[in-house]
């Protein structure tokens, strides 16, 4: 900021979705190669890219975002079929998890600090909302069922809730906190 000069980080592999680690000592991204989708992470210091999923084919993956504790990281990711789920990958054992299984498109998960819950957009019935799925439990709470179409964001650590936006349908677009133990 200071001398207001930008630098590539990483260049050709298509990057995108970049997520700095809780740690802040590694940047997370996806890469394209064709039509394949990988994870990556690179360390900041020694400038090192590890590729952290191992996907063949037409795999599309987006919206990724780390565990609070850095040891597994959330995502969306779509095959061949089209259909956009999304799944948790342990950073160490690449032990892959798979937490919707919809036809609709699921995607923008977002990590409680108790790591124990996330909260994502589901696409269900075109109409994006908000979703709660616990680990404990294997369970999911829609959390909203409106027309505005929430897309989740961040959690906000001061209020306990998940930061979403909405679809510009009026005038504007409009960031709104929304309780994660909220039920329709």
């Amino acid at each position: 900021l200071d001398t207001k000069k930008k630098k590539a980080l990483i260049k050709s592999k298509r990057a995108n979705y970049p997520k700095f680690s809780p740690d802040g000592k590694s940047i997370l991204f996806v890469a394209h190669k064709n039509s394949t989708s990988q994870l990556y992470t690179m360390d900041l210091a020694s400038k090192k890219i590890k590729q952290i999923t191992e996907n063949m084919g037409d795999v599309q993956i987006i919206t990724p975002n780390w565990k609070l504790d850095g040891k597994a990281i959330a995502f969306a990711m779509s095959g061949p079929d089209g259909a956009m789920d999304i799944y948790v990958i342990d950073v160490q054992t690449r032990a892959l998890k798979k937490i919707t299984d919809s036809a609709d498109a699921d995607a923008f998960p977002v990590w409680h600090p108790n790591n124990e819950q996330i909260s994502y957009t589901g696409y269900y019935n075109n109409s994006p909302n908000l979703y709660t799925y616990n680990f404990k439990t294997n369970q999911t709470v829609q959390n909203t069922d409106l027309w505005n179409m929430y897309w989740s964001m961040d959690w906000n650590k001061a209020l306990s809730t998940v930061t979403v936006m909405t679809l510009n349908t009026t005038d504007s677009s409009r960031i709104v906190e929304i309780d994660p133990s909220r039920s329709v």
